[in-house]
């Protein structure tokens, strides 16, 4: 569970939230300590996670960053949250990510916070408003039920 969840929610849910004025090109989700970047590559459209600097070349990823094209004058809502979103929202994106005892550093343009989760590995899904980058004006992470800490396989 995340630290800080609201104690009086019944159902047991917590969300964590950015509003972000642009111009905003994209969302970094990060363990809090990972001194690197994922990079993006010509592939990529809404996720970015890999990064040469990394032992291993799959999930579970230390972080990720999420495209978004945001001009100035308009913001972008960005939530962490442990359940799915609105059905208004669909999935771009899903695997899984490993975190350390510090927890996940949420960023997006000058705004920034920490989400306090336990050490270990979890599901993550990133689910959007919009059809492209330059169309989206929410963002959720989803995070699953945690597991044991547990590294990838290094690469080949």
């Amino acid at each position: 569970m995340l630290a800080g969840a609201n104690d009086d929610d019944p159902d047991g849910t917590w969300v964590r939230k950015l509003v972000v004025a642009g111009p905003l090109d994209e969302i970094e989700f990060l363990d809090a300590t990972w001194q690197g970047l994922p990079v993006w590559s010509s592939c990529d459209i809404w996720v970015a996670t890999d990064t040469p600097d990394l032992v291993y070349g799959g999930p579970p990823w230390p972080g990720l960053l999420v495209a978004t094209r945001v001009p100035s004058g308009e913001t972008l809502t960005v939530s962490v949250s442990g359940k799915p979103p609105p059905s208004s929202m669909h999935q771009v994106f899903a695997s899984e990510l490993i975190v350390g005892s510090h927890g996940f550093w949420l960023a997006a343009g000058a705004e920034s916070l920490n989400v306090a989760v336990e050490i270990g590995n979890y599901p993550v899904a990133v689910w959007v408003d919009g059809e492209t980058p330059g169309a989206t004006r929410r963002c959720c992470i989803v995070l699953g039920a945690r597991t044991p800490y547990l590294l990838g396989q290094p690469r080949t």
